[in-house]
């Protein structure tokens, strides 16, 4: 069958992948190849939810105006003429 001897070299590139951008986008392919798929959260992304909660809990957040009025003063070259 072709299909099985196509599905057979591709298995094969992948294997011998070493792109990590190339297999990130096989990854996210993937994703929108199986949308109904439960997605698992890694220990790093817990953690980073963790984090980002916590500074939530500590009140060490900014409103979408205050990041706005941080990255204006910063960076004015890229909001001239807004």
């Amino acid at each position: 069958m072709k299909i099985d001897s196509e599905k057979s070299k591709i298995i094969d590139w992948i294997r011998s992948l070493e792109n990590e951008t190339v297999i990130d986008h096989l990854k996210t392919l993937q994703k929108v190849s199986f949308p109904n798929q439960i997605y698992q959260l890694s220990q790093a992304e817990k953690e980073a939810v963790d984090i980002g909660l916590k500074s939530l809990d500590e009140e060490r957040s900014y409103t979408n105006e205050e990041v706005s009025d941080i990255m204006r003063a910063k960076y004015p070259q890229l909001y001239k003429g807004k």
